[in-house]
């Protein structure tokens, strides 16, 4: 004879996992109008106007400016300080720690669902992907703004 407290969808083990999913679909539900995205933005051809010393596809929106540090590998992780603009040729999971000190970052490759853009918009940080020069354009010590939004890489105007 099977009793109620033998079936594993009840007891006090199921209420608290129904309550973890539950709280999970408030927080979706919370966020669901938060734009991450200018999606218009990043499908848009990739047009300058001559002011942009890098564009790429817009990948987490805001704007950042700061002094740029070319990170080509794990090497060079200890170089990046708070606050500056990463400017890498890609990233995986190993470079995660690096978005904390971060405040925006600009890549050579990828694109708006890969690793870069993922952690950026975790993190709350502008993130510029595609960019295919990034690495050899900038030099460490360049003051950039980096717009997230419109995926444009400018130089700081002076006393930014």
């Amino acid at each position: 004879m099977k009793r109620a407290f033998d079936n594993p969808c009840a007891g006090p083990a199921a209420a608290v996992a129904r309550g973890i999913v539950r709280a999970r679909a408030a927080k979706r539900d919370g966020l669901a109008g938060v734009p991450l995205l200018d999606l218009d933005a990043a499908f848009a051809p990739r047009a300058s106007d001559g002011s942009a010393l890098l564009t790429g596809t817009p990948a987490s929106r805001g704007t950042a400016t700061g002094t740029v540090r070319v990170i080509m590998g794990p090497e060079g992780f200890g170089e990046l300080r708070a606050g500056e603009i990463m400017v890498c040729p890609y990233t995986n999971p190993t470079w995660t720690p690096l978005f904390q000190r971060a405040a925006a970052v600009v890549v050579d490759t990828g694109g708006m669902g890969s690793h870069t853009a993922i952690v950026a918009r975790e993190y709350g940080i502008p993130a510029v992907m595609s960019t295919r020069t990034g690495t050899s354009l900038l030099a460490d010590g360049d003051r950039v703004t980096v717009d997230g939004g419109t995926g444009r890489v400018t130089a700081a105007g002076e006393g930014s």
